[in-house]
This record gives C-alpha cells, structure tokens and sequence, in this order.
C-alpha cells in the first residue's frame, strides 16, 4: 500500500511539473535593408499574433484585426520623426530615450488613424523601426511587447 501512495506521488509530481511549463512559439522575418543592414523581426505568437510582409513593411495581426504596422527607417527619419512630435500640437510623447544605447521614442497623436507610434533602433545597426498602431496606447504596447529586432547574424 505504500508503494501505491508513492507511485502516486510521483506520477502527481511529474503532472504538475508538465503543467507548469509554458509552451512558446515565435514566428521570425529576417529583412535585407537598402543600407546593408539585415534585421530580424521575430513575434511571439503563442498568443495567436500572427506576423506577415509585404514589400518591406511588416503587418501584426490578430483575429484578422491589424494591431501594428512597422517599416525601416534610417537616423535621419527617426530625427525628423522625433523632432516633429515634440514640437507638434496633439501630440503626447508617452516616452523618450533618445540618449540611450538604443533609442527610442513613444507618441501619441490625436489623429483620425493611427494614434500610437513606436520609434526604436536596431541595436548594432544604422537602422530604425517605425511602427503605428491604430489601437489605445496599453492595447499597442501591449502588442509591441511580443515584438524583438536585432541585427541577423
């Protein structure tokens, strides 16, 4: 009988362990940008994101809703971006880290379409991600939070 409680333990051990683990899975593009940077742009889609491409713009969807649209961009757009949303009225700059390794902008605009944009680099790269989202500002970084770039090695 004591053999029996514990090969049940040990089969109820085992159980809770496998259902402890999360599954993961990601989908990855990998870009060739026209200033010879190659860039990957990888999506957890174990929440059912779904990622797609089309003449070098990227599409994050789920349930058939677009939720990010995101396009390469050198310095200079970034700067003229950046620099037009912290001089622009309706605009809300929700987060600015234009002196860090990698920079980075977040802004809102209060515009008929899209109304969040996300501006980063690629670290170890010339290149830059721009990305709109017609969504609230906690729906779109909650979708960009399942996104990573980095330079494709």
């Amino acid at each position: 009988m004591k053999r029996v409680f514990k090969n049940l333990f040990f089969c109820m051990l085992i159980l809770a362990g496998l259902s402890a683990c999360d599954v993961t899975t990601s989908f990855c593009y990998t870009f060739n940008i026209d200033n010879g940077d190659k860039v990957d742009v990888t999506l957890d889609t174990s929440d059912g994101h779904k990622i797609s491409q089309k003449d070098g713009e990227f599409f994050i969807k789920k349930d058939d809703k677009t939720l990010l649209k995101g396009n390469f961009m050198r310095q200079s757009d970034y700067e003229n971006f950046r620099d037009r949303a912290l001089n622009m009225e309706g605009v809300t700059i929700k987060e600015d880290h234009s002196k860090d390794e990698v920079p980075s902008i977040r802004f809102n605009a209060n515009s008929d379409g899209d109304k969040v944009f996300f501006i980063q680099k690629v670290k170890d790269t010339n290149t830059f991600i721009g990305i709109s989202s017609p969504l609230s500002d906690d729906e779109a970084v909650k979708a960009f939070s399942y996104l990573t770039f980095q330079k494709h090695e």
